[in-house]
């Protein structure tokens, strides 16, 4: 028996995925700093995961079929604009 797997559940899947570079991005950032202070691929990067994330969020939200209630939640990418750690 074999799935068939469309283009958009394969798009869904690149949006909330977690990858080894995800690792080793937040393994740069052990310690808080300036944003700035971060590479712009860096950052570009951490959006991105940020983003990743929150539709991991919205999907988990979206899926639950418990009596209470929730809601898709993820904090700010970049808080007191420092590096997340």
């Amino acid at each position: 028996m074999f799935a068939v797997t469309t283009a958009r559940q394969k798009k869904n899947r690149a949006r909330m995925s977690f990858t080894p570079q995800d690792c080793q991005l937040l393994a740069r950032y052990q310690e808080s700093k300036p944003r700035n202070d971060a590479e712009e691929s860096d950052r570009s990067a951490s959006k991105d995961l940020w983003n990743r994330l929150k539709n991991v969020a919205i999907e988990a939200a979206r899926r639950y079929s418990g009596s209470t209630k929730v809601k898709e939640f993820s904090s700010h990418p970049t808080p007191n604009g420092r590096t997340p750690k």
